[in-house]
C-alpha cells in the first residue's frame, strides 16, 4: 500500500484545487520559507483523522481553511483526500483504491467519508490502526517533532511504541472490549438491584393470598372508631368556627361605628373647607378698610382744592413760600400716622403669633423627650431577645423597623412643603399600623409588651408629626408680619427725616402771626369743616382695624379647632384600620377552617363512604369523648392490617403474576451477562497475551536497528532502549500510601509487574553522557532520526512524511541521513519536505512549491529521471 495522490481544495494557503501525484520511493517538496511546504504535510495529517489544533498551527477549525488575501476572498470550506493504491490488500477493504477525504467548513460542521461515503472517525481510525498508520503514529513527522521522540516521556514514548511494534489495532479492540465489559458489569448490578427490589415485594403478593382471616372484624372496628374519630373533628371544627363568627360580628360592629364617627369627622372637616376661607375673609375686610380710605382720599382732594382757593388768597397777600411749606408738612403728617396705625396692627399680630410659636415649641420639645425615653425602652426590650420569640413576624418586625426610621427621616426633614410632608408621613404611618397588626397576630405572650411600645412610639410620632406642621404654619406667619414691619419701620425712618427737615426750616408760628383776609376766612372755615369729616373717617377706619385684628383672633380658634378635628381623624383612622385587619384576620381564619370543613368531609368520603358525611352530621350535637390522636394510631394500626391482609382478587392475582414472570426474565437475564463478562475476560486476556507477544518481539528488534542506525549516523557510538516497569499494588486500606503506576493496564493482578515507559541510552562516540539530555541540537537529531528508522525499518508504515527533519544535520550527515532514506525507500514510501541537495538527489519526483503575492501556493513538478534523460541528451547548461 501506497499513498497514489492527494488533492487539496482551500486547505490553508491552497485556495485553488490541486493534485499531488505520487509513487514508491522518495518524493520531495521544495520551496522557500513561507511559501507552504509544510501545510501540504500538515494536510495529510489533517486527513489522517488529527484533533489537536496545536499540531496544525491553529486555535479554531476554521483555521485550516484559506482566510482569504488582498487579491483573493477567503473560502467557506477545506478539503483533503487521499488516495491510498491497496492492490495488496493491507487495509481490510475489497477495494484496490481507498480514498480518505475530510472536510470542513466555516462553521465548524465537519464530516469523514470513505470512497465517498460518511464515515465515523472511530472506524477510520480502526482500519487507519489495521494498516499500520494513523495520525498519532510515525507516518507524519512534523517540524520540531523528531526532537519530541527524546525529550518527551518515558510514558509517551512507550505510546509511540505501541503504534510502532504494530499493536494499535489490537489495543483498540481490547479498549472496546474493556468498555463492553466495563458495561456489562453495570447491566449486571443493575439487574441484580431490581432482583433485590423485586424479592421482598414478590414474598409479600405470596403473603397476601393467604391472609383472609379477621378482614370483617377488622372492617368493623375500623369504621366505629372512624365515626368517632372524625365526629370529635367535625365537632371541634364548628365550635372555632361559631366563636370566630361571633368574634367577626363584634369587630365587625365595632368597626362600624368607627367608621360613622370617622364619617362625622370627616362632615365636619368638609364643613369648614366648604366655608370661605381665611384668605377670602381677610380681603373683605381689606375692600371694606380701602374703601373708607377711598372716602378719606376723596375729602382730602377736597381739601385740596379748598385750600388751593386758600393759598391764590394768600398769594395775593403775599404768603406763597409759607403755603408751600404747611402744605408738604400736612401730607407728610398724613403719611406717618398711616404707616404709624399699620405699625401697631404688625406688633399685635406680631406678639400674637410669638406666643403660638413658644407655645408649640414647648409642645414638640415634650413629645421629642417622651419619644427620646420610648424609644430607650424599645431598644432596651428588643435587646434582651424578645426578638427571638418573633418565629413568624421576624420579616414584619425588620419591615417595621425600617418603615419607623423612614417616618423619623420624613419627620427630622426641615421642609416649609406642608401638604408634601403631610403626604408622606400619612402613607407611613397606615404601613407601620399594618405591620404593627401583623407582629401582634404573628408574636407571642412575650412579644405584647414589645408591640404595645410600638404602638405608643407610633402614636407618638403622629403626634410629633402634627405639632411640627403647627409649628412650622405658625414660624412661616411670623416671619411673614416680621417682612412687613420692617418695611414700615424704613418707610416711617425715611418720612420723619424729611418732615423734621420741613420743620426746620418754617414755623408754625409764624403762619399763626399772619392776619388773613377776609376771603381767606372763608376758605379756612371751609377747610375746617373738611377736617372734621376726615376725621371722622379716621374713626371709621380705626373701627376697621380693629375688626381686621379679632378676625386674625378668629381665625386662630379655627386652626386651632382644625388641628383637633385632624388629630382625631387621624386617630379614628387608625383605630379603623386596626379594626379592619382585625376582620380581615378573622376573615381568614374562618375562610380557613370552612376549608378545613370541606377537606374534612373530602376525607370522610374518601375513608368512609358519601353517606357518612350526613350521619357524621346529625350525630354532631351528641357528647363523644375520646383523644383525637389514639384514635388516629388505632385507624392506623387497623388500616395497616387491612392493608397486610389484602384481598384475593384479580388485581392481585395479575399482579403477583407479572412480578414473578419479571423476577424469571431478570435471573436469566443476568445469567447471559455473567456468560458474556466471562467470555469478554478471556478476549482482553487473549489480546493482552498478543499484545506482550507482538511488542516483545518488536522492542528486540527496534533496539537492534536503534543501535546499527546509530552507529552509522555517529561512525561509532552505543545506543540502547530500555523498558521502565512497575508493579501493581494491592488496594490498600483508608488512610495508607501506596505508589501505583500512572495508568495501570485493566485486567492486570496485583503484584504483577507492567511496562509503564521506554528509557533511551545514547553515546555518541568519544563521549561519556549520563543523559540523552546532554546531546548537541544536532546529536539530538541524529539521534532522533536513528530511532525513526530504526522503527520504520522495523515496522514500516505505508507511507511516512518527514518535515524538515534534517533540518540541523551538517552536510556530511545530511549525505549519510539520504543514504539511509534510500535504503528505507524500499521498505516504504517517504514524502520528504527538505532544504537539503543530498536528499532532494535521491528522490523520483521532485515538487516545488511556490507563492504568489495573491498568498496563494502553487506547485510546479519535476521527474528526476525526466530530468536526468534531457541533461543527458542536452547537458547541463
Amino acid at each position: 500500500m501506497f499513498l497514489s495522490r492527494l488533492d487539496l481544495q482551500g486547505f490553508k494557503s491552497f485556495a485553488h484545487g490541486i493534485s499531488l501525484t505520487f509513487r514508491p520511493g522518495i518524493t520531495a517538496i521544495v520551496g522557500p520559507n513561507g511559501s507552504g511546504k509544510s501545510n501540504v504535510a500538515e494536510a495529510i495529517r489533517w486527513a489522517l483523522g488529527e484533533q489537536s489544533l496545536k499540531a496544525l498551527r491553529g486555535k479554531k477549525s476554521e483555521d485550516v481553511i484559506f482566510a482569504g488575501s488582498d487579491k483573493k476572498a477567503r473560502l467557506g470550506v477545506a478539503e483533503v483526500s487521499l488516495h491510498l493504491n491497496n492492490e495488496d490488500q493491507r487495509a481490510p477493504l475489497p477495494y484496490s483504491e481507498v480514498v480518505l477525504t475530510r472536510r470542513v467548513y466555516r462553521d465548524g460542521e465537519g464530516e469523514y467519508l470513505l470512497n465517498h461515503q460518511a464515515t465515523r472517525l472511530q472506524d477510520m481510525q480502526l482500519l487507519l490502526a489495521q494498516a499500520n498508520f494513523g495520525q498519532r503514529t510515525y507516518s507524519v513527522i512534523g517540524q520540531g517533532m523528531i526532537d519530541s521522540f527524546l525529550i518527551s516521556s518515558p510514558q509517551e514514548r512507550k505510546h509511540l511504541f505501541d503504534e510502532a511494534a504494530g499493536v494499535r489495532q489490537f489495543q483498540l479492540k481490547k479498549d472496546q472490549a474493556v468498555h463492553k465489559l466495563a458495561q456489562a458489569k453495570e447491566n449486571l448490578a443493575q439487574g441484580e438491584t431490581l432482583m433485590v427490589e423485586i424479592e421482598p415485594r414478590l414474598r409479600s403478593l405470596t403473603r397476601q393470598v393467604r391472609r383472609l382471616e379477621r378482614r370483617e372484624e377488622v372492617e368493623r372496628q375500623l369504621h366505629e372508631q372512624q365515626r368517632l374519630y372524625y365526629g370529635l373533628q367535625w365537632q371541634a371544627l364548628h365550635r372555632q368556627l361559631e366563636e370566630r363568627q361571633a368574634t367577626h360580628s363584634s369587630n365587625d360592629g365595632r368597626r362600624g361605628t368607627i367608621e360613622h364617627e370617622l364619617s362625622t369627622i370627616q362632615d365636619e372637616l368638609e364643613q369648614i373647607e366648604r366655608e370661605r376661607t381665611g384668605s377670602e375673609v381677610f380681603a373683605e375686610l381689606q375692600k371694606k378698610y380701602n374703601r373708607v380710605l377711598d372716602q378719606k382720599n376723596a375729602l382730602l382732594q377736597e381739601q385740596s382744592v379748598v385750600k388751593g382757593r386758600l393759598e391764590v388768597a394768600v398769594k395775593e397777600a403775599g404768603r406763597g413760600e409759607v403755603v408751600y411749606h404747611q402744605h408738604r408738612l400736612q401730607e407728610l403728617k398724613r403719611a406717618l400716622d398711616r404707616i404709624q396705625e399699620e405699625l401697631d396692627v404688625a406688633e399685635q399680630m406680631s406678639q400674637r403669633i410669638g406666643t403660638s410659636v413658644e407655645r408649640e415649641e414647648k409642645s414638640k420639645a415634650a413629645l421629642d423627650q417622651q419619644f427620646a425615653a420610648l424609644e430607650q425602652q424599645l431598644s432596651q426590650i428588643e435587646g434582651h431577645g424578645t426578638r427571638q420569640s418573633l418565629a413568624a413576624g421576624k420579616s414584619a418586625l425588620r419591615r417595621w423597623q425600617q418603615k419607623f426610621r423612614q417616618w423619623q427621616k420624613v419627620l427630622a426633614a426641615e421642609t416649609v412643603d406642608l401638604p408634601a410632608l403631610r403626604q408622606q408621613a400619612n402613607a407611613l404611618a397606615v404601613e407601620l399600623t399594618t405591620l404593627l397588626d401583623q407582629l401582634d397576630s404573628a408574636g407571642s405572650d412575650e412579644t405584647r409588651s414589645l408591640v404595645t411600645l410600638q404602638r405608643s412610639a407610633l402614636k407618638l410620632m403622629a403626634e410629633r408629626q402634627w405639632a411640627a406642621e403647627r409649628l412650622a404654619e405658625a414660624r412661616a406667619e411670623r416671619q411673614r408680619v416680621h417682612d412687613h414691619r420692617q418695611r414700615l419701620l424704613d418707610e416711617r425712618e425715611r418720612l420723619g427725616a424729611e418732615h423734621e427737615k420741613l420743620h426746620q426750616e418754617s414755623s408754625i408760628q409764624e403762619l399763626a402771626k399772619t392776619n388773613p383776609e377776609e376771603a381767606y376766612a372763608a376758605y379756612a372755615k371751609q377747610a375746617k369743616e373738611i377736617e372734621q369729616r376726615i376725621a371722622a373717617l379716621d374713626e371709621t377706619l380705626t373701627a376697621a382695624r380693629e375688626e381686621i385684628n379679632n378676625f386674625n383672633a378668629l381665625e386662630t380658634s379655627k386652626k386651632d379647632r382644625l388641628f383637633t378635628l385632624q388629630k382625631a381623624f387621624r386617630d379614628s383612622q387608625q383605630h379603623l384600620n386596626h379594626a379592619t385587619t382585625t376582620v380581615n384576620g378573622l376573615r381568614v381564619q374562618m375562610a380557613k377552617l370552612e376549608q378545613q370543613i370541606d377537606d374534612l368531609k373530602k376525607e370522610i368520603r374518601q375513608a368512609m363512604s358519601p353517606e357518612a358525611v350526613d350521619l357524621i352530621a346529625q350525630a354532631a350535637d351528641q357528647k363523644l369523648n375520646g383523644d383525637v390522636g389514639r384514635l388516629a394510631e388505632e385507624i392506623g394500626r387497623l388500616t395497616h392490617q387491612l392493608q397486610l391482609i389484602g384481598g384475593i382478587d384479580q388485581q392481585v392475582t395479575d399482579e403477583y403474576r407479572s412480578t414473578n414472570e419479571r423476577w424469571e426474565f431478570l435471573s436469566h437475564q443476568a445469567d447471559d451477562l455473567r456468560q458474556a463478562i466471562a467470555s469478554l475476560e478471556k478476549a482482553i486476556d487473549h489480546l493482552e497475551s498478543t499484545i506482550k507477544q507482538r511488542f516483545d518481539s518488536a522492542f528486540k528488534k527496534i533496539n537492534q536497528e536503534f543501535h546499527q542506525y546509530f552507529r552509522t549516523l555517529f561512525s561509532g557510538g552505543r545506543a540502547e532502549l530500555a523498558l521502565t516497569q512497575e508493579v501493581i499494588q494491592p488496594e490498600m486500606e483508608e488512610g495508607e500510601e501506596v505508589s501505583v503506576p500512572s495508568e495501570p493496564p485493566s485486567g492486570k493482578n496485583p503484584g504483577q509487574k507492567v511496562i509503564t515507559g521506554i528509557e533511551i541510552k545514547a553515546t555518541p562516540p568519544g563521549k561519556k553522557l549520563q543523559s540523552i539530555t546532554m546531546l548537541s541540537g544536532g546529536e539530538r537529531a541524529l539521534t532522533s532520526i536513528a530511532l525513526l528508522c530504526a522503527i520504520i525499518s522495523n515496522n514500516p508504515s505505508p507511507f511516512v512524511v518527514l518535515d524538515e527533519v534534517d533540518a540541523a544535520l551538517d552536510e556530511a550527515n545530511s549525505q549519510r541521513f539520504a543514504a539511509i532514506l534510500d535504503h528505507l525507500a524500499k521498505k516504504t514510501q517517504f514524502l520528504v519536505i527538505t532544504h537539503n541537495r543530498a536528499t532532494m538527489e535521491k528522490s523520483q519526483i521532485l515538487y516545488g512549491v511556490t507563492m504568489g503575492n495573491d498568498g496563494v501556493s502553487q506547485i510546479l513538478s519535476v521527474k528526476m529521471e525526466d530530468a536526468e534523460a534531457i541533461i543527458q541528451k542536452h547537458g547541463n547548461r
